[in-house]
């Protein structure tokens, strides 16, 4: 089971509501978006390279959708596949 921080619900309220048997159970992983903006807009740029069926096509600003999205990598690659329906 996952859980995720979000700003309605903290980590220690989510267990709060689960039995204690599972909470026991959980494994915390902590991880940050923090410095991955590069990454995600090499990658977005690899996958267009790749997928991308018009060779005369503009080519996005990958930098930009990553910060569009915030840093979040699935939000980036949703954009990215909208780019890639209207090339």
């Amino acid at each position: 089971m996952f859980l995720a921080k979000s700003t309605n619900l903290t980590i220690d309220e989510a267990n709060a509501k689960l039995e204690r048997r599972f909470v026991s159970r959980f494994q915390p992983v902590e991880f940050s978006s923090y410095g991955i903006a590069g990454q995600t807009a090499e990658m977005l740029a690899s996958i267009w390279r790749k997928e991308c069926a018009v060779a005369d096509a503009k080519t996005p600003d990958f930098a930009r959708i990553v910060k569009d999205s915030k840093n979040n990598v699935r939000a980036s690659l949703m954009a990215l596949e909208t780019e890639l329906m209207c090339a």
